[in-house]
């Protein structure tokens, strides 16, 4: 077995985790949209909540009804808050999970280059003995024809 042929087995091992870890990637940008998405929803519903208590303070409401829509607004906030921070553990997981990747999509390349740099090797190797071979045929039979002219 040539020595491309034996790095050409580690290629596929490594090809195999960077699939992996593109997949892996993929996933925590998906859950990543998630959370944004979610929050994205969270500020729309704070912000149509805030103009109501707007609207129905500017009419005139009750005290308890205004302590609702408080106490509503700060659960709200915290909610907010918490997706934020959850969007943010998420956003670190992706750059770990790229890094991931990019390591191993690295590592691919490499491996791919020096199978390259092998197979480049072999041939020459290969041509270089075909051309002795070609040489010493040529040699054998220009002794062949000397000996038998004399």
């Amino acid at each position: 077995m040539t020595r491309s042929n034996r790095i050409k087995c580690i290629a596929k091992i490594a090809e195999s985790r960077e699939n992996d870890a593109a997949l892996v990637l993929g996933g925590s940008q998906r859950q990543m949209a998630e959370h944004q998405a979610r929050l994205l929803q969270l500020q729309d519903f704070q912000g149509e909540y805030s103009n109501l208590l707007k609207e129905q303070g500017a009419n005139g409401i009750a005290v308890s009804q205004l302590l609702g829509f408080q106490n509503f607004l700060a659960v709200l906030n915290q909610t907010i808050c918490l997706q934020g921070k959850q969007l943010e553990n998420s956003r670190r997981h992706v750059e770990c999970k790229r890094n991931l990747w990019l390591a191993s999509k690295t590592r691919l390349e490499v491996l791919n280059k020096v199978i390259k740099r092998f197979h480049i090797q072999e041939l020459y190797k290969q041509n270089k003995k075909e051309q002795k071979e070609c040489d010493d045929i040529a040699q054998a039979m220009s002794t062949t024809r000397k000996s038998s002219q004399w």
